[in-house]
């Protein structure tokens, strides 16, 4: 429907123009209604004494509706846009009351007809208008400013002012004329009131130096116009050629008199503002440079864009010609930021220069002086400065730096002055604590996310289900210290009668451990379906994960083979702890140490001489016991380590108990090792494989 009607409106003329030009036909009828009131053959003459006046009335309030329709309300930047345009504006109606009056001059002697009253009047006519429409259009201006920063009262106020212009319509009604009493009291009574509306000028202060330059030339411009006005209206006063008088009219009157007092009063308040406008820019200039400092987050600036801002900002609040600021990083060193690109020598030619003995010692040794105080000030004996002020600058609880202003003038730095770079100074540093913040926030995000990808890696490398033959149970205690952790144990199913183990642990924990781990997992794959004996399988591997290994990462395990043919358990050990077996004819647990080296600590060919394999013969009843030196090495509150001895005489406790599991084995070392402990976070990795055979 909308597109439909679409081509239809566009073809309509503006209503704006339309009654643009509604307005000005308006003028010319009302024109001639106002001269044919004054033929007595058409018009009574009681009718002819009102007529003009309510007629010029009717208009005034019809410009000033239309008025209303043309400004809109306005905000800061618009302030000087509008008082060019009511400055153009009256300019023009003054203008076109020339024009009028070089053609009256110019023809007059010439020309009969402009003798004749109905013509002259006519003419009188057209320039009151043209006055009449420049004062509507000041009234809907001055509101529109005036109401830029609007109470209760004030609304109230000016209603009140635009009823009142409108009754006086009424008045003319009733032939009062100029300078009788009752005309004088509602004149004065309508004056008073806008004058208090007129005193409302806080538009001004929102205007910076330049803007105030431009709007009182331009209100000067309009003061003398309007005073131009108003002598045309006295000089007309007493020309008994016209058969009407303009000042009998009371809305043109009331209207004329708040325009030159608005016009007046804006002009004295402007001028009288101009001195303090440096002093309100100042202080804007503060609160946007504090504003700077407050956003300097969310644009992500670095530490050295936040000291560069912090000296600008200091700069021009407190007026100094140099200035600069010493930083000493946490990490160790120390920087210069300076206003000017100067060698280090020349800041230190200025700290020479400082009267002040305990500040320039301070600063010239590298040391921020009175860690308590909040700023020092100091005499400058120097050709170009004179003074300077010092202000530390604290983060973090900490002293990081200080910032140093200089200016050409004894004692330059009054309490404003210091105060406002103090402020500068606080809030560099609380942006600067925001930002380390964020940074180490952002850090541990990050980290918090490997260490998630780093556990997800390595529960799916750990094997939910290991598998074993039938005539053993297999049971496996697994945790890490951190997040994640470098323990790694498998086993792979060679055949009906044979299964591989292994146990291993990575140097370290944490993210780097569980991705040798991954490593170390591929390797495992990759060899034990070959059928590689033990010791060969051990040389591979070392060969595989020395060309992925970092030079400081190596890893011990132990690999065996399980046959339940043979009832045997031969394995390698790769620097692992030993394998503990309990036997439960002589009832007591063996040590297998055996030689081994871990993988990737000797990484040529010579790595084989340094393993050997051992065999295992168990029967039934017996226990295998794997396990990482977590375990061992775990300790309590005072200290003391675990130990092989106390795992070795627990481990033949639980396992020798009749009817023991794997898996009750294996709990029970747990939770006796947590006790030891004291606490349920061990230091360690550790995990913990038990095999029991039946």
């Amino acid at each position: 429907m909308n597109n439909f009607l679409k081509p239809v409106t566009s073809s309509l003329p503006d209503i704006r123009s339309l009654g643009s030009h509604l307005n000005w036909i308006v003028l010319l009828l009302i024109n001639f209604v106002i001269i044919i009131s004054f033929r007595n053959d058409i018009i009574t003459p009681e009718v002819r004494v009102w007529a003009p006046h309510l007629s010029i009335s009717l208009v005034l309030i019809a410009l000033v509706f239309y008025s209303r329709l043309q400004i809109k309300a306005v905000d800061r930047p618009s302030f000087l846009p509008l008082l060019i345009r009511l400055c153009s504006l009256t300019g023009l109606g003054i203008l076109a009351i020339l024009f009028l009056e070089s053609l009256v001059y110019l023809f007059s002697s010439h020309i009969r007809l402009f003798s004749n009253p109905l013509v002259a009047t006519a003419i009188y006519t057209l320039e009151i208008l043209a006055g009449g429409v420049v004062l509507s259009t000041l009234l809907v201006g001055f509101k529109r400013l005036m109401l830029f920063e609007k109470t209760r009262l004030l609304v109230v106020s000016w209603r009140l002012f635009e009823y009142g212009l409108v009754t006086t319509t009424i008045l003319s009604l009733f032939n009062i004329q100029f300078n009788t009493f009752f005309y004088n009291l509602i004149f004065i009574a309508l004056t008073g009131l806008g004058v208090l509306l007129s005193v409302n000028l806080k538009w001004v202060g929102y205007l910076d130096f330049r803007q105030k330059l431009q709007a009182l030339g331009l209100m000067l411009v309009q003061l003398l116009c309007l005073l131009f006005f108003t002598w045309f209206l006295y000089f007309y006063s007493s020309d008994t050629q016209l058969l009407y008088y303009a000042e009998d009219n009371m809305l043109l009157l009331v209207l004329l008199s708040f325009s030159l007092f608005c016009t007046g009063l804006s002009v004295l308040v402007i001028f009288f503002n101009l001195p303090t406008s440096s002093v309100f820019e100042k202080k804007l200039e503060d609160l946007n440079g504090i504003k700077q400092l407050q956003q300097s987050l969310r644009k992500k600036q670095s530490e050295e864009d936040l000291y560069q801002l912090l000296l600008e900002n200091a700069l021009k609040a407190t007026d100094a010609q140099y200035g600069w600021i010493w930083v000493k990083h946490h990490q160790g060193g120390e920087k210069i930021v300076q206003s000017v690109e100067l060698p280090r020598l020349s800041v230190n030619a200025l700290l020479s220069n400082f009267t002040n003995t305990r500040v320039k010692d301070g600063l010239m040794a590298g040391r921020i002086p009175g860690r308590r105080r909040a700023f020092h000030l100091s005499p400058v004996q120097h050709p170009l400065y004179k003074s300077a002020l010092v202000i530390p600058l604290r983060a973090q609880d900490s002293l990081s730096g200080y910032l140093t202003l200089l200016k050409n003038v004894p004692s330059g730095f009054n309490k404003d002055a210091i105060g406002i770079a103090r402020l500068y100074a606080e809030q560099t540093c609380l942006s600067i604590e925001n930002l380390q913040l964020l940074d180490e926030a952002i850090r541990l995000e990050r980290y918090q996310e490997e260490l998630s990808i780093a556990r997800r890696v390595k529960e799916s490398l750990l094997p939910r289900e290991i598998c074993c033959n039938t005539d053993c149970g297999l049971f496996v205690c697994s945790e890490s210290a951190d997040d994640v952790g470098g323990d790694y144990y498998d086993a792979y199913r060679l055949d009906s009668s044979r299964v591989a183990l292994v146990v291993a642990d990575v140097s370290g924990h944490g993210t780097s451990a569980a991705f040798t781990m991954s490593q170390l997992k591929g390797v495992f794959h990759s060899l034990v379906p070959q059928g590689l004996g033990c010791r060969d399988f051990l040389v591979q591997a070392n060969s595989a994960l020395s060309r992925g290994l970092g030079r400081t990462t190596f890893v011990t395990l132990v690999y065996g083979v399980l046959d339940c043919t043979s009832k045997t358990f031969t394995f390698v050990r790769a620097g692992h702890c030993p394998v503990l077996h309990y036997n439960r004819e002589k009832n007591r647990v063996e040590a297998y140490h055996g030689k081994g080296m871990g993988l990737g600590l000797l990484r040529n060919s010579a790595y084989q001489e340094h393993i050997e394999e051992q065999t295992i013969c168990y029967g039934e009843g017996d226990a295998l016991l794997l396990y990482t030196d977590g375990i061992i090495e775990c300790r309590n509150g005072a200290g003391e380590e675990y130990g092989q001895e106390r795992l070795t005489a627990s481990f033949e406790k639980y396992a020798g108990q009749k009817g023991s599991s794997a898996e009750v084995v294996c709990t029970l070392l747990m939770e006796e090792l947590h006790a030891y402990a004291g606490t349920k976070e061990l230091q360690d990795d550790f995990t913990t494989l038990v095999l029991k055979f039946s």
